[in-house]
């Protein structure tokens, strides 16, 4: 995604403390979206580029007609894909909990005295 909106709850004004520390945590949280969506955009790139089962010029898929070729395309592209998105969605999990530890949030929480 270009552009990511962050919401912060009407608590925590533009100007405060808490709206600041929230933005950063969260900007922290967007940026490792976008790193891992780098990291794993190449890794797809490279399980279709490996992929055999996957037609080619040299190598077509054959159909009866274009619904049934489209539908063979799609199959063969979610197959290739799926292996790769399962690892990117664990590794998106792991990342965005290794930011919402407790410790995370002392430690955000100790920077600012108006929390509410």
């Amino acid at each position: 995604y270009s552009k990511l909106d962050v919401y912060v709850a009407h608590e925590y004004p533009a100007g405060t403390c808490p709206y600041a520390e929230l933005m950063s945590h969260e900007g922290q949280h967007i940026a490792a979206y976008r790193q891992i969506h780098e990291d794993y955009l190449d890794k797809l790139k490279e399980a279709f580029q490996r992929a055999a089962e996957l037609p080619t010029g040299a190598n077509p898929a054959w159909a009866e007609n274009t619904s049934q070729g489209e539908a063979l395309i799609r199959r063969l592209a979610d197959e290739t894909a799926a292996p790769v998105m399962v690892e990117f969605k664990e590794e998106l999990a792991r990342r965005q909990a290794a930011l919402d530890t407790p410790a995370n949030y002392s430690q955000l929480q100790a920077r600012c005295s108006t929390w509410k």
